[in-house]
């Protein structure tokens, strides 16, 4: 499967799910909004975020689940995450990431010991200019109105493809974010992805800030000197960044 027929199939199971349907009521033909551009969320604000993701290496397929809970302050652009990877064989790999950019510094805490990491891509905090409206349609009995959008990925993090994603529309609170492409995979290989995910539980301000984004004790003596138990976690944040139009 190549990754056109990829793409394709990605985007018609969107479509099966409804997260790229237009609503259409008695006496309408379509809820596209002719107002639509490029939005920004809010400045501060605590969320969290879950994505099932399925690929396939050599026709064999891998399957894996992941999630984090955070704190986003763009006014003072720091983030801090707590993240879980889980492949469906048991492996995991849990971490807290740190983003302080206004510092130039960022840390990753797994199994009680802190590695300071580059700082990589920072959040994003509105939907970019290179992404396309795509419609509009109701959640519930037009209880909510959601925008969709869709953005090429090429070289980021090594990925290849394209992001759909959903943000409310006038307060552009993200909603769900897919990715279909492609990943380079070891020895060389290339692993075909579709990750489905979303936005869930998000509430205006930071109620601790200290919880988000105070380094531990142990960040004190940290360097830059990447150790090897530290690629796993930092290669998995780079490639979630990549796959979500933000955050």
């Amino acid at each position: 499967m190549d990754f056109l027929q990829l793409s394709v199939l990605s985007l018609g199971l969107l479509l099966s799910l409804g997260q790229c349907n237009v609503i259409k009521t008695k006496g309408e033909t379509s809820s596209k909004r002719t107002d639509a551009a490029p939005c920004c969320t809010a400045d501060q604000f605590e969320t969290g975020y879950g994505a099932i993701i399925g690929q396939a290496i050599d026709g064999t397929p891998i399957a894996a689940v992941e999630s984090l809970r955070g704190g986003f302050d763009f006014k003072g652009r720091r983030y801090g995450m707590n993240v879980s990877f889980v492949q469906f064989d048991g492996t995991s790999t849990e971490y807290r990431f740190i983003g302080l950019f206004e510092k130039g510094k960022a840390y990753i805490i797994s199994d009680g010991f802190c590695q300071q990491v580059p700082l990589g891509k920072e959040p994003v905090q509105c939907v970019p200019d290179s992404a396309t409206y795509m419609d509009s349609f109701y959640l519930g009995d037009k209880a909510l109105l959601v925008d969709s959008w869709f953005m090429a990925v090429s070289q980021s993090a090594g990925l290849e493809g394209a992001v759909f994603a959903t943000t409310t529309s006038g307060d552009c609170v993200p909603g769900s974010n897919n990715f279909v492409g492609t990943a380079p995979a070891a020895q060389g290989k290339t692993a075909y992805m579709t990750v489905s995910g979303g936005y869930m539980n998000f509430t205006l301000g930071i109620k601790d800030p200290d919880q988000w984004f105070v380094p531990p004790d142990s960040c004190g003596n940290s360097t830059n000197l990447l150790t090897e138990s530290f690629r796993l976690p930092l290669q998995h944040w780079k490639r979630m960044q990549a796959m979500k139009m933000m955050l």
